[in-house]
């Protein structure tokens, strides 16, 4: 596996859609996305996947899938966001 950043226990990759059941599992769950003010339907986890692909092509990166690497688990997601705020 390819990884964007590595270390000995952790390696950050680009999502895929394949990643949707373990993204669901803490995407889905509200005490988890309590900052976010709510917990993501499974379209939403959809659409959360296909934007940070997007991000990659236009900004040149996102989030990523952080993977465990002795399990080979997502175990979450994170990475630097190109944000536009007004004022």
């Amino acid at each position: 596996m390819q990884y964007i950043i590595e270390t000995e226990r952790l390696g950050l990759r680009e999502l895929e859609q394949e990643d949707f059941g373990a993204l669901c599992l803490f995407l889905q769950d509200i005490e988890v996305m309590y900052a976010w003010e709510y917990a993501f339907s499974d379209e939403q986890v959809r659409e959360f996947i296909s934007n940070q692909q997007k991000r990659y092509e236009v900004d040149g990166f996102g989030y990523y899938a952080a993977v465990e690497k002795e399990s080979g688990k997502v175990i979450g997601c994170m990475g630097p966001l190109m944000e536009h705020i007004d004022g």
